[in-house]
């Protein structure tokens, strides 16, 4: 095993879990140890599954097929949109309206919306309006920006989705279920493993630990459908 990988997992503290009071059971094999409380995560079985997820993202990408990123904990939201920039992936980093998947015809309605009103404002429109229209255009507009500009090229449903916290993103990860989109997800103690395709043990409250595994999964990715901006 390359020493360098290593070192950078363990700094990353991938392997700590939660209190062992908020151990899910279906979680029970994919657990090292106890240690002063804390559930230790199998590291083995991490980098088994980091594996596993990163050559399933190789494949797809060759493939063309269409990814999103999903993770709306704000502490992580910078670090959502410059990784899924990077690979050109979909992303949402800030609010998880429902009816994104299950729905998205609606919400392509939306997104439309949200392009006009950002034409209007280059073209001086809103300058023309009373100062009360032009605050609520304004409103409208950051509204429409915060929750679909990840998704602004997307025009039918993505391939695959990387969820990064399955306790903040649940109603994503059921959307993803019943639209039967395979799902890569961090499962850490207290998680519920038997709802994800590709899961991946590991600590998902640290940024270290998130900014590792997304490192790993998507470094070299290009997903060249997407134009994220």
């Amino acid at each position: 095993m390359n020493t360098f990988f290593l070192d950078k997992l363990l700094k990353s503290k991938i392997f700590f879990g939660h209190h062992t009071d908020e151990l899910n059971p279906n979680m029970l094999p994919y657990i090292y140890k106890e240690k002063e409380g804390i559930h230790i995560i199998d590291i083995i079985k991490s980098i088994f599954a980091l594996n596993e997820a990163y050559n399933f993202l190789t494949k797809i990408s060759k493939q063309g097929k269409k990814v999103i990123l999903i993770g709306t904990n704000k502490d992580i939201s910078k670090l959502i949109a410059k990784e899924a920039k990077k690979a050109n992936l979909y992303y949402i980093n800030s609010y998880w309206s429902r009816g994104i998947l299950t729905n998205f015809s609606s919400i392509k309605h939306k997104i439309t919306k949200l392009k006009k009103l950002e034409q209007q404002k280059k073209n001086g429109f809103f300058s023309k309006l009373a100062k009360k229209e032009t605050i609520v255009n304004k409103k409208k507009l950051n509204n429409l920006y915060k929750r679909f500009n990840g998704i602004r090229t997307m025009t039918k449903l993505p391939d695959a989705a990387i969820i990064l916290n399955q306790k903040s993103d649940l109603n994503a990860i059921l959307e993803c279920r019943k639209m039967k989109i395979p799902i890569i997800s961090i499962v850490d103690s207290n998680c519920e493993p038997n709802l994800i395709d590709l899961k991946i043990p590991g600590n998902d409250d640290s940024i270290k630990s998130i900014n590792f595994i997304l490192e790993f999964l998507i470094h070299n990715l290009s997903f060249s459908h997407s134009e994220t901006k």
